[in-house]
């Protein structure tokens, strides 16, 4: 008899990035622990379970679950039971299929007598494209409902697995011919017939000889094996039952039971693994033996039940899925360890009574209304409904144990609804509606799935590159840090909303752009969400982006490292003591790291190449702003999320490698090099040019103001961006060593940096606060001043009375402003525009009415000649507010 196996053990040795699972029955706790650690291990992210709802129901509350999942979870709504087993994974050129009969529990993958077939797509070989084309299809059809991030998960399997699009048109009326000796086809029920229909185009039934049941579940009727035995009336007709596990078709007329060969599923299969306890049977065979010793054998998961496998006139109620394999010259019954001894047959009568057909399958509750998805982005829930809501109609959150932890009534948005919660509320798990004045409850319960954790599981390569990096650097491999901008393409510069605005025109027919031109047209409730869904696919777009990952990423590190050094040794107070003598030195230097020569110039090569792409990039916009006269600027032209994000890493990436020693050797000659000097103002191995050149143009575009989302929680993100962005910022400013005739740059950038990036100045500048922010990047730079921070915060608070006057001002009407004519002006002197902030005076030209101002700041082109940031372009200033 074949031993058990495991059918995780199939994924080994290939390389997937992908799962879509279905199952009737589903352990959290199993699935958790167990499998979700061996797909993980093998590099499968993207994960995708489809369940029964009715099943779904009854196990939420009552089993806990992990709030931080990195796999969605979907219920389906069927007729009857949603009740395929069904298992398909996607690789770049690879695929593997599974179709079977166990649900997703412990018990379906190991306690149980189950049966599978396993099957694998090879994308340069068309051995079985049939099959995964109709499995494909299969899953495009049960997924039409999935709603939220669900779907668009589902949607990345198709984007980053070529080979779909090479698949045939799905055909489940003819076999696929796998060798000369054996065909397959793929049967599952459908709006257009049931798998025994199916059955009766592909069996020819006046060649059957033998036919075998093996299943724990039957009508009480016993309405399959009537209407096999009328079909088959030569044929012998064996029936494997558990009476112990089983439901059994009792009610069978006794005619037709006497005629049947009845057997225990014990007598004819047995686990040898345990001498004890027999398994309970949960497999799901019909195998048809022909004339010629042939045989087609029927697997998967519809038992021998009108519901799962419907009849000849009557579509079924379940959706199934099976596949019938034929060959020649195979018995599958002894393959497969089943033996069938004649002298062991029972009447039906003699079997015990089994189980209650109640106990097995769910009964369907309807609802008023049906929740589709609850996704959570921060403390926002998008809660996607069916239909529009009525007044009075609230949504209660639970927690893993069926507790209620907060009840809120949901605002409507766009396409869906939405409910705000409090950010420190734990463990909320799933939800459901109800009516606030009955406290009936009047929807399904469904679960709440976390974008924010989910949108990290996408498959493209380049982000499973950015995780291996994530967790190599995480264990310590700091000299990985340069390969991580690596993973930020070019294109990755660009506002988000441009080039997400391409990428989702370009997948629109033509048919669809022009529905979406349509101007003023009425839309019901399902139109509203399907052309609103591109604006939520946005949201994933930005969180999921390489900038913004890598920023993420970046930002909790230095949390961690922080947490960690304060763990390790309380922080001594003396360090936050601004009047350290400049002479001292830090104690906590970075540990020397030894590289070769060419390890060496490669990093170095990254670190220039990409400051180089983003000051093009940079470079680009602020031309394109100084060339705009009109000051209004839509949203799309503000500073986006993915432009703070680059921004955030180009400056974590200057504080931590400037003045940070490499040590190589060459000929027993020891080295020391730094990637970029603190001092200097010829390249970007410099740390002045690079503050004067990257920092100015990108403050210069600040003056476009930050661009709104439609999500609180991306609104959040850039909030918390522009404060990293403000502090970084200041750091950078603080760490240069800059010449006198450099000083004005410095100032320059340092009152543009406090007006623009953060959106209280007051509470970012506060001492405690600041001097913790400055000692995070403080740890992470080389820097060995330990009066730095001081020296900076002295800079700024004597920056801040004139600012503040400055604020004052800018908050009165136009007319009660107090300006300075621009004809009193003096050179040099400070003064704020509302195009291009704070600047100083270069030249200047008298006129009557005013005066012709030549303006200097960092991120104005650099004119060669001057010797100086100028804006070429002179214009009349009439009057002029004076920092």
């Amino acid at each position: 008899m074949p031993q058990k196996e495991n059918i995780w053990d199939l994924v080994s040795g290939r390389s997937y990035h992908s799962c879509l699972i279905t199952t009737y029955s589903f352990d959290f706790y199993y699935f958790e622990k167990s499998v979700m650690r061996i797909l993980r291990s093998k590099g499968i992210g993207n994960i995708s379970v489809l369940i029964d709802n009715n099943i779904f129901q009854g196990i939420l509350g009552k089993i806990g679950s992990s709030n931080s999942r990195v796999y969605s979870i979907s219920p389906i709504n069927s007729n009857g039971c949603f009740h395929p087993k069904v298992y398909m994974f996607f690789g770049e050129k690879q695929g593997l299929l599974i179709i079977g009969s166990g649900n997703l529990t412990s018990s379906g993958h190991g306690k149980n007598d189950e049966i599978w077939g396993a099957f694998h797509f090879d994308a340069t070989d068309p051995k079985y494209s049939q099959l995964f084309s109709n499995s494909w299809s299969f899953f495009e059809k049960v997924s039409q409902n999935v709603k939220g991030f669900a779907k668009e998960k589902i949607r990345w399997i198709k984007e980053y697995t070529p080979w779909i699009e090479t698949l045939p048109s799905p055909n489940s009326t003819n076999f696929e011919t796998l060798d000369n000796s054996t065909q397959i086809a793929f049967l599952n029920n459908n709006s257009e017939t049931s798998i025994f229909q199916q059955l009766s185009e592909f069996v020819p039934y006046n060649k059957v000889k033998a036919l075998t049941i093996v299943a724990p579940y039957f009508d009480s009727k016993g309405k399959i094996i009537e209407l096999f035995s009328k079909l088959l009336p030569k044929a012998i007709i064996n029936v494997l039952v558990d009476d112990k596990n089983g439901i059994l078709p009792f009610e069978l007329d006794p005619s037709i039971a006497n005629q049947v060969n009845f057997y225990h599923w014990n007598d004819c299969f047995s686990n040898k693994d345990d001498d004890k306890d027999f398994s309970r049977l949960h497999a799901k065979l019909f195998n048809f033996s022909l004339n010629d010793n042939s045989q087609l054998c029927l697997l998967g998961s519809a038992n021998a039940s009108v519901a799962a496998l419907g009849t000849e006139n009557i579509s079924a109620i379940n959706e199934e899925v099976s596949i019938l394999l034929n060959s020649s010259n195979q018995d599958y019954l002894k393959d497969l360890g089943i033996k069938i001894n004649p002298k062991k047959s029972q009447n039906l009568t003699d079997f015990a009574e089994g189980l209650d057909e109640s106990t097995v399958f769910e009964n369907s509750v309807a609802f008023k209304y049906n929740i589709e998805a609850i996704d959570k982005e921060g403390s926002v829930l998008n809660v996607y409904v069916d239909n529009i809501l009525e007044a009075d109609i609230e949504i209660q959150i639970f927690n893993n144990w069926g507790e209620v932890i907060y009840s809120g009534k949901l605002t409507e948005k766009n396409n869906h609804y939405f409910l705000k919660i409090p950010s420190n509320l734990l463990n909320p798990m799933y939800g459901c509606l109800k009516d606030s004045k009955t406290i009936e409850i009047i929807s399904n319960k469904q679960i709440i799935q976390d974008v924010y954790v989910l949108a990290k599981t996408n498959p493209d390569p380049q982000k499973q590159i950015l995780v291996v990096l994530f967790s190599s650097i995480e264990q310590g491999d700091e000299l990985l840090f340069s390969k991580l901008i690596d993973c930020i393409s070019t294109d990755d510069f660009s506002a988000e909303n441009r080039n997400f605005s391409k990428k989702v025109s370009a997948k629109k027919t033509d048919e669809e752009k022009e529905d979406i031109e349509i101007k003023g047209k009425v839309l019901d409730y399902e139109e509203f969400k399907d052309v609103s869904y591109d604006s939520i696919q946005h949201q994933y777009y930005v969180l999921n982006s390489s900038s913004n990952r890598v920023a993420d990423f970046l930002s909790s590190l230095s949390s961690i490292k922080t947490r960690e050094e304060i763990a390790s040794a309380e922080l001594d107070d003396e360090e936050l003591d601004l009047e350290i003598d400049d002479t001292q030195g830090r104690e906590d230097q970075p540990e020397l790291k030894s590289v070769t020569k060419s390890a060496f110039n490669s990093e170095k090569s990254r670190i220039i190449k990409f400051f180089e792409r983003y000051n093009d990039y940079l470079e680009k916009e602020v031309n394109r702003l100084i060339k705009k006269s009109n000051q209004n600027i839509d949203e799309e032209g503000k500073v986006s999320i993915t432009e703070l994000s680059n921004f955030v890493i180009a400056l974590y990436i200057a504080i931590y490698y400037t003045d940070n020693k490499r040590q190589y050797t060459i000929d027993e000659e020891t080295h020391h090099e730094t990637i970029i000097k603190s001092y200097g103002f010829e390249y970007y191995d410099n740390l002045p040019a690079i503050n004067a050149d990257l920092i100015g143009k990108f403050l210069l575009l600040c003056t476009r103001g930050f661009k709104t989302y439609d999500s609180d929680y991306l609104n959040e993100r850039l909030e918390k961006l522009s404060r990293e962005a403000f502090y970084h910022c200041v750091f950078c400013l603080a760490q240069a060593k800059w010449s006198n005739s450099e000083l004005i740059y410095k100032n320059l950038l340092l009152i543009n940096a406090v007006h623009f990036l953060p959106k209280d100045s007051e509470q970012l500048l506060n001492l405690n606060q600041f001097t913790e922010e400055m000692n995070i990047r403080h740890k992470l730079s080389a820097n060995e001043n330990l009066n730095l921070i001081s020296n900076i915060k002295n800079q700024i608070d004597n920056i801040l009375p004139k600012y503040s006057s400055f604020v004052e001002n800018m908050k009165l009407c136009t007319n009660e402003r107090k300006t300075v004519l621009s004809k009193d002006l003096m050179t040099e002197t400070v003064i704020f525009t509302s195009r291009f902030g704070f600047c100083m005076i270069k030249y200047k030209t008298t006129q009557d009415n005013g005066a012709i101002l030549t303006l200097s700041r960092p991120g104005f082109p650099w004119i060669e000649k001057e010797e100086e940031y100028l804006l070429e372009e002179k214009r009349l200033y009439k009057r002029n507010i004076v920092l």
